[in-house]
C-alpha cells in the first residue's frame, strides 16, 4: 500500500477515494478518525488515501486530473463572494 493523496479533510479523502473507486481502483482512508483531534493535532495533512503498490500510477493520474480541475474551475469563478464587500453585494 502507497499513499498517493494528503487532504486537507475528510471531504477531499472521501472524494478522491470515490473517484477513484469509479475507476475500479480500491483506495483507503487513512486518519479521518483524527480530525476531532484538530486543535491539539496539525490542522491538516493528517488525513491520507493509500491504494495497491500496482494501482499507483493510475491513481495519481486521477488525483493529478481533480487537482488540476479544481485549480481551474477555481479560477474562473470570477463569482465568488468577497467578504470584504457588503454582505448583499457580489462580484459579477
Amino acid at each position: 500500500m502507497k499513499t498517493i493523496y494528503r487532504a486537507q479533510n475528510v471531504i477531499d479523502a472521501s472524494i478522491i477515494r470515490d473517484l477513484l473507486a469509479q475507476e475500479g481502483i480500491m483506495a483507503f482512508v487513512h486518519g479521518a478518525e483524527l480530525q476531532g483531534g484538530v486543535g491539539e493535532l496539525p490542522a491538516a495533512g493528517f488525513v491520507t488515501v493509500t491504494v495497491a503498490d500496482e494501482d499507483v500510477e493510475l491513481a495519481r493520474g486521477i488525483v493529478e486530473a481533480f487537482d488540476t480541475s479544481n485549480r481551474e474551475a477555481d479560477a474562473k469563478d470570477e463569482n465568488r463572494w468577497d467578504p470584504s464587500d457588503s454582505l448583499l453585494d457580489w462580484k459579477s
